[in-house]
């Protein structure tokens, strides 16, 4: 008897299962990185959320970019081998939650994103205490979140829409943010970590432009 072929059915690719898929795919190359290589990672993407606050605390006169430099400073310096102290790391993780603004504090649009921009750092400061994994994946989701929040402001969308998800993943920035990440971690696998190398990865950072472009948003 011949047996019954069953029809298998679509899988209907949404938001949650993209992001997933990214964020699996990002990790599998993460986690075979050394320990600078991670750091350099995260913090070059924290580079690229760091204009979003600059905005933020032009706008509202409010918050220390200063202190967000100072600790992107901090990440590059243990890349150059510069000993610091978890007392120095515990210390600008605090003070990067003193600048970190509140959204019922503020409600101007630039808000959530000048707090991604200061969690992303928060995180890698806590990624370089802890070690742990986890945290540099919170930087890659935040990264993510940021541009996922920005193609919502700034387009025509209507919620009900049930290819919403797909028209944020086919974002032209949300396109070029992924390409970015995998495009660092690519250069970042077996590469040893010294200045020539911090500045062609930087350089390399630069050249995707803006992570976004806040005068879209209406």
């Amino acid at each position: 008897m011949q047996a019954v072929k069953t029809k298998v059915k679509p899988i209907k690719i949404t938001l949650e299962t993209e992001m997933d898929y990214f964020l699996k795919s990002i990790e599998d190359k993460v986690k075979d990185l050394s320990l600078k290589q991670q750091v350099l990672f995260a913090v070059l993407t924290c580079e690229k959320l760091l204009p979003n606050y600059i905005q933020f605390s032009n706008q509202e006169k409010w918050g220390s970019v200063e202190v967000l430099e100072e600790a992107i400073v901090m990440l590059y310096q243990y890349l150059q081998d510069i000993e610091l102290n978890d007392a120095e790391l515990d210390s600008i993780y605090e003070k990067i939650y003193d600048v970190s603004p509140h959204t019922e504090d503020f409600k101007g649009i630039l808000t959530p994103f000048a707090l991604d921009a200061c969690s992303a750092i928060a995180e890698s400061v806590e990624f370089l205490l802890s070690e742990d994994l986890s945290y540099l994946m919170n930087v890659v989701s935040i990264a993510r979140d940021t541009v996922d929040m920005f193609v919502l402001e700034s387009g025509d969308f209507e919620v009900s829409d049930e290819a919403l998800e797909i028209k944020i993943e086919q974002n032209a920035f949300m396109q070029k943010e992924k390409k970015r990440q995998h495009d660092i971690l690519d250069k970042l696998a077996g590469a040893e970590i010294d200045l020539p190398f911090i500045s062609a990865m930087r350089e390399l950072n630069n050249s995707s432009g803006e992570i976004i472009d806040l005068a879209l948003i209406k």
